[in-house]
């Protein structure tokens, strides 16, 4: 089997609904594979990963890019089609924190993704990257 219909194999068995794994080995792989994807994509979309972790679905979102796409050769082009499909989703703050993680990606200012965040973007930025919510209030008084 040549490595990249095995490697298309494993992202189809990573697809969400399908289906439980055959074995015990095949789970390992799963998961091997699963948690090497979530480490790289945070490590190049700091920003949205972040966010995406505090709701606990930066592992289901990894999956479903694993398994949407091709996984390019350049782990920054296979990040920033990660931020493209979430520039999509539902959450503003997701939208603004993924438009982020495209700009630094492409090598573009990231003062074109102000518009698009809900908040004080520089205070965002800060609180995202310090491991905190910035969709918390500040406190007041």
């Amino acid at each position: 089997m040549r490595l990249d219909h095995y490697q298309r194999g494993v992202a189809d068995r990573l697809r969400p609904g399908a289906g439980s794994p055959r074995s015990g080995r095949e789970q390992v792989v799963r998961d091997s594979v699963l948690r090497w994807a979530v480490l790289q994509l945070s490590g190049v979309c700091p920003t949205v990963s972040s966010i995406l972790a505090r709701d606990d679905r930066l592992v289901h979102e990894v999956a479903l890019q694993l398994a949407c796409s091709d996984r390019p050769a350049s782990l920054h082009r296979w990040g920033l089609q990660f931020c493209e499909r979430l520039v999509a989703d539902r959450d503003a703050w997701i939208v603004w924190a993924a438009a982020t993680d495209a700009l630094v990606l492409q090598g573009r200012s990231i003062a074109m993704a102000a518009p698009r965040c809900p908040g004080d973007m520089t205070r965002s930025l800060q609180l995202v990257l310090s491991g905190r919510d910035p969709r918390v209030p500040r406190p007041t008084g």
